[in-house]
């Protein structure tokens, strides 16, 4: 999609708002400062042909044009701004939506604090300059109407003092790919500094604990001194074509003035002519020279477009102006809470899937599993087996190369957007919190329902209403950056009472407990198995399938999943897998695995309601 088709199809978005700010802040905004010129102009003929002569109209016109000026001026203001308000906040939604389209576990092109200041600096500058792009024709018309005003005059004196301006125009325009590639370098600059700010403050217990705010503070003193040397060659060759294009006026009119002086003395030039010739040539100057800047600008928004495009990832540009209610105007609407599943929930299927890491070839290869409805399903293999990637290729996180998902009989096409409440709801390794107090954390939109009773279940069965108890605001407490404020466990028993308030038909777990002591584990699998999260009827067990290698989720298994190198290599009960595999008896007695029970008597998966040691 080109350039100039992306602006107008953003442009047609608000359409009569876009043609008004063309009409009041580029027409009239170019044309109005013709007036004065003619005005000045009558005034001083008259005063040389009379100098006692009444001025009180023409002096009154000149002040009405004023007016008319500064009305003109307000009201450009206002529709450009409203421009800014509606195609600003277009593109930031689509950019979000199409972010938020992409496999959840696919990095960012760009850090989070340079994805921020796309979305910040590259939509103001992109939206800044839709405003402008009617500006030719307020430019091409102001020039053609003062040009042939004042060749009607002398047409060598309009040959003389306006063949600078077209000098410095070619120049401009000559400087645009210079122009283009600093402003590429100023903007990645400005990034790489938004870029270590953010990810310094979501790390910021880390880099501490090992040490490093030196290094990074002299990180972060290097980037910033790249970032002012690329600000200021940018600033410097744009604000230095701008004042060739400005100060091109005062070669002018001293041209005027050598050309001028002759004819007047032979009277075939007016004191009037001059004023006109004055007056014209300044702003027309400034017109040439916002015109160099507008051709300056218009390649500067393309380096604009093409980073708000690669934040989206493949997607085609299009995405970016696709039109859609942005509800500037009027309530809001409800936020769409997830409905419950329509058809009851019988099993999970996956054939032969695939899904490999495009830098490395890691990934996994030809898994096939089955979840029944109330079987609790446990994944386990060393370090790098590929678990977390199984559960994120079924869950759409990931592309997957080759496979089948079934549900209930019924291949998922698109599982990113299917494998979502109620049907299926996940908690990863390494939970994700926003800097907001924790009910907003535990709700994310979803209705609260009367005296937060949803909450209050989703807490208990998360174990967490003794932390909730200890929180001086309670659910209002504020979590600080990330939920920084909370502890590793903490985190994790947030993000499943998360999980727990959407009642999804499956739970999928990623080492949930990892960062619990073994009370709070044993605690949270009782209740869970005993209902407190239970999706639906009260007979009916939860479905859970769960990457962990810790005893108490072994123990309960009714199918692990036993993994390594990508590949699922045995599968079975606890008791039987220890007995005929050396992988499962290694990881069952690794220190992390946390458990007392010997393997004679590992095997309570038969009967999951039985309490935990």
């Amino acid at each position: 999609m080109s350039q100039a088709r992306l602006l107008w199809t953003l442009a047609r978005f608000k359409l009569g708002l876009w043609l008004a700010s063309g009409f009041f802040a580029s027409l009239m905004f170019y044309l109005m400062p013709l007036l004065p010129g003619l005005v000045v102009r009558r005034i001083f003929d008259r005063l040389q042909l009379d100098p006692s002569a009444a001025l009180g109209p023409l002096l009154a016109i000149l002040a009405g044009v004023a007016v008319g000026r500064m009305v003109q001026l307000l009201l450009a203001v206002c529709v450009e701004n409203g421009v800014h308000l509606y195609a600003g906040t277009l593109l930031r939604a689509n950019l979000l939506e199409q972010v938020l389209r992409q496999p959840g576990a696919r990095p960012l092109p760009a850090s989070t604090g340079e994805a921020q200041s796309r979305l910040r600096d590259d939509v103001d500058a992109l939206v800044r300059f839709l405003t402008w792009t009617l500006d030719p024709i307020g430019q091409g018309v102001v020039l053609l109407v003062a040009l042939l005003l004042l060749a009607r005059i002398d047409a060598r004196f309009t040959l003389a003092v306006f063949l600078p301006l077209v000098l410095v125009l070619a120049l401009v325009n000559a400087a645009s790919r210079k122009v283009r590639g600093l402003r590429q370098a100023a903007r990645g600059a400005a990034a790489e500094v938004s870029g270590l700010i953010g990810e310094s403050l979501a790390a910021a217990t880390a880099i501490q604990v090992a040490g490093a705010e030196a290094r990074v503070v002299g990180r972060l003193t290097e980037l910033n001194a790249e970032r002012r040397r690329s600000a200021l060659r940018d600033a410097l060759l744009d604000n230095a074509l701008r004042s060739v294009s400005y100060y091109a006026a005062g070669i002018s009119t001293a041209l005027l003035l050598l050309v001028a002086a002759r004819a007047m003395r032979e009277g075939r030039f007016s004191v009037g002519d001059f004023a006109l010739f004055a007056a014209y040539l300044e702003w027309i100057a400034t017109v040439i020279g916002m015109f160099g800047h507008y051709l300056t600008q218009y390649r500067q928004t393309g380096v604009s477009i093409t980073r708000l495009t690669d934040l989206m990832q493949g997607a085609p540009a299009r995405s970016l102006v696709r039109h859609r209610p942005v509800h500037l105007r009027g309530p809001m609407p409800a936020l769409a809470a997830p409905e419950p599943a329509d058809r009851p929930f019988l099993e999970l299927v996956v054939r032969g899937l695939s899904c490999r890491y495009p830098d490395g070839g890691r990934g996994i290869e030809a898994v096939s599993l089955r979840v029944p409805a109330g079987a609790f399903v446990v994944v386990a293999g060393p370090v790098g087996a590929g678990k977390s990637t199984l559960l994120r290729a079924l869950l759409g996180l990931l592309p997957r190369q080759a496979g089948t998902i079934l549900w209930n009989g019924v291949a998922v096409e698109d599982p990113a957007n299917f494998m979502v409440p109620p049907r299926c709801a996940y908690t990863p390794q390494v939970p994700r919190l926003f800097s907001e107090s924790l009910r907003d954390n535990l709700l994310l939109g979803l209705p609260a329902g009367p005296d937060d009773a949803a909450l209050t279940v989703a807490i208990h069965a998360a174990v967490l209403e003794n932390d909730l108890a200890a929180m001086a605001d309670g659910l209002d407490t504020r979590l600080g950056p990330r939920g920084a404020r909370l502890s590793g466990g903490q985190v994790q028993r947030v993000a499943a009472a998360r999980m727990f308030l959407r009642r999804p038909q499956l739970l999928v777990f990623d080492d949930l407990s990892s960062a619990l002591d073994l009370q709070t584990e044993a605690e949270l699998w009782r209740r869970l198995f005993r209902g407190d999260a239970r999706p639906t009827a009260a007979t009916e067990r939860p479905t859970c399938l769960v990457v962990s290698h810790r005893h108490a989720a072994l123990r309960r298994a009714d199918e692990i999943l036993l993994m390594d190198a990508g590949r699922i290599v045995d599968r079975g009960r606890l008791a039987a897998l220890l007995e005929r595999s050396p992988l499962m008896r290694a990881l069952w007695s690794e220190p992390g695995s946390v458990g007392t029970a010997s393997p004679a008597t590992a095997d309570a998966s038969r009967h999951p309601s039985d309490p935990l040691p």
